[in-house]
C-alpha cells in the first residue's frame, strides 16, 4: 500500500500543479476582461459628459431661436419634439454607461472568485507538495527535513497521516 501511495504522489503533485497554472491562465484571461471593461466604462462616461454638454448647447440654440419671437404652434410642437429627441438621446447614453459599469461590476466578481480558486489551487498544490517531500525524505531514510517555509517535517508521523483515507489532506 505505501509503495502504491509513494509511487501515486508525483502524479498527482503534477495534477495539482497543472491546475494551479490552468487557473492561474484564467485568472490572467479575466484580468484582461476587466480591464476591458473599465476601458468600456471610462469610453462610455466620457461619450455621456461629451453629449451633456453638446446637448445644453443645442437646447439653448433652438430656445434662442424662439426666444422673444412670435412662434406658430406648429414651431413649438417641432421644437419641442427636437427637445425630446437630445433628451432620448441623452437617457440612451446614460443607459449605455449603465450597462458598461454592470458589465464591469460582472467581471470584477469573475476576477474575484478567479483569484479565490488561484489560492485554493495554490494551497492544494502546496499541501501536496509538502507530503511528497516527506514521502522522499521517509523514503531515503532522512529522519527529519526542513521545508521551504522553515517547519519541520516529522517522517515519522508522515506515514500514519498517509494511511487516513488516501490523501484527504490534499483534496482539501
Amino acid at each position: 500500500m505505501r509503495g502504491m501511495i509513494a509511487d501515486n504522489v508525483p502524479r498527482l503533485l503534477e495534477v495539482r500543479k497543472l491546475r494551479h497554472r490552468r487557473q492561474q491562465d484564467v485568472l490572467r484571461v479575466r484580468q484582461l476582461a476587466l480591464e476591458s471593461t473599465a476601458a468600456a466604462v471610462e469610453t462610455a462616461a466620457k461619450n455621456h459628459r461629451a453629449w451633456r454638454q453638446k446637448r445644453l448647447r443645442l437646447e439653448a440654440a433652438l430656445y434662442d431661436s424662439v426666444i422673444g419671437e412670435t412662434v406658430a404652434l406648429g414651431a413649438l410642437v417641432g421644437l419641442k419634439a427636437k427637445i425630446t429627441s437630445l433628451h432620448d438621446h441623452d437617457q440612451l447614453l446614460e443607459k449605455d454607461l449603465e450597462k458598461a459599469v454592470a458589465e464591469a461590476d460582472r467581471a470584477r466578481q469573475a476576477r474575484d472568485e478567479a483569484c479565490n480558486i488561484v489560492r485554493q489551487t495554490g494551497k492544494q498544490f502546496d499541501k501536496c507538495e509538502h507530503l511528497a517531500r516527506a514521502l522522499n525524505d521517509a523514503a531515503m531514510g532522512r529522519p527529519e527535513q526542513v521545508c521551504d517555509d522553515r517547519a519541520a517535517v516529522n517522517t515519522s508521523r508522515a506515514e500514519p497521516a498517509l494511511e487516513l483515507e488516501e490523501f484527504q489532506g490534499c483534496d482539501r
